[in-house]
């Protein structure tokens, strides 16, 4: 795992062995930035379920502003916080290393709002339509902002029950899909 582009372009990731975590490939991270695309510079960008915070970093080094990364599990939180120092992007950062929905509520209490958030639990995660209502009611997607959900092709979920974002943009990528979701008025 590396950076693909920006300010810290090379720069190596560390991923921990036998943890539950599933790195974003590199092909699927530069099919989300391609389609974001100018939206990154000067962002808030939020990444939930970060694992050791491949998706956060390239926005920061392609120009986010700055990067909250919502991650429970110890071992995952070490290499994030590491990859953050081997990359020279820790000022731009802020690790919350609570349960995703705990930090949801901590974020809103200080009124918080993001422009870009990428979610991408695990394939068998079955909280995904209370997300996105979290999201919505705390008010935490800023106006014109874009939610981006990883999920494994094989899911058949109808993501439409989630009526407080209007569905954008699907994109599949082998076995991985990328379902973009803007915030409706």
């Amino acid at each position: 795992m590396r950076v693909i582009a920006g300010r810290a372009k090379g720069k190596p990731l560390k991923a921990p062995r036998g943890i539950r975590v599933r790195p974003t490939s590199d092909k699927v991270k530069e099919a989300y930035f391609s389609i974001v695309g100018e939206k990154i510079v000067n962002s808030s960008f939020l990444d939930l379920f970060a694992g050791t915070g491949g998706m956060g970093i390239e926005a920061l080094s392609r120009g986010a502003q700055r990067a909250v990364f919502v991650e429970n599990n110890r071992q995952a939180l070490q290499a994030l916080r590491e990859n953050l120092q081997r990359t020279g992007l820790s000022g731009e950062a802020e690790v919350i290393g609570r349960e995703v929905f705990r930090a949801l509520h901590f974020l809103a209490g200080r009124r918080d709002f993001f422009d870009l958030i990428y979610i991408d639990p695990f394939y068998d995660y079955d909280k995904v339509p209370e997300l996105f209502a979290v999201l919505r009611k705390k008010e935490l997607v800023s106006g014109g902002g874009l939610v981006c959900l990883e999920r494994a092709a094989r899911q058949k979920e109808d993501w439409q029950e989630l009526s407080q974002f209007q569905p954008w943009k699907t994109k599949h990528y082998g076995n991985t899909v990328l379902e973009f979701f803007s915030k409706s008025t």
